[in-house]
């Protein structure tokens, strides 16, 4: 497996700094997926069922950067990690179940919603866009 990399990313970090050539990387992601099923026949005629069914799919991960692409691969640099700031932690959360997402193993739905979601939301351009 090869890890993903999105380069040449051009933003403002949440510190007020602005970087012109970031690479961005996930560093760790997990899912959650359940769904708490219910089945119940009625008590008073004892033919009415109701069956409820309540999927939840919530995507955790965190992401890395470093200044450009030459720190990343140069080993002079710690990368420094994407701060979620509305949530005061390093994890972004979102549910990997919309449609944009499906077909894509775990390290693309983050990779996705990195650049589809976050990164827009922060006013990013990435490749020159």
């Amino acid at each position: 497996m090869t890890v993903q990399l999105l380069k040449d990313v051009a933003f403002t970090d949440p510190a007020g700094n602005v970087i012109s050539a970031a690479t961005f990387q996930l560093i760790n992601a997990n899912l959650q997926a359940t769904n708490n099923a219910e089945f119940n026949v009625s008590l008073q005629d004892f033919a009415t069922v109701t069956e409820t069914s309540n999927p939840y799919n919530e995507m955790r991960c965190k992401f890395a950067y470093w200044i450009s692409e030459t720190t990343r691969t140069s080993g002079t640099n710690t990368p420094l990690w994407l701060a979620n700031a509305e949530e005061r932690t390093e994890f972004f959360r979102f549910d990997p179940s919309a449609d944009i997402y499906d077909g894509l193993d775990l390290e693309e739905k983050c990779m996705k919603y990195l650049e589809t979601v976050l990164l827009p939301a922060m006013g990013a351009t990435i490749g020159g866009e």
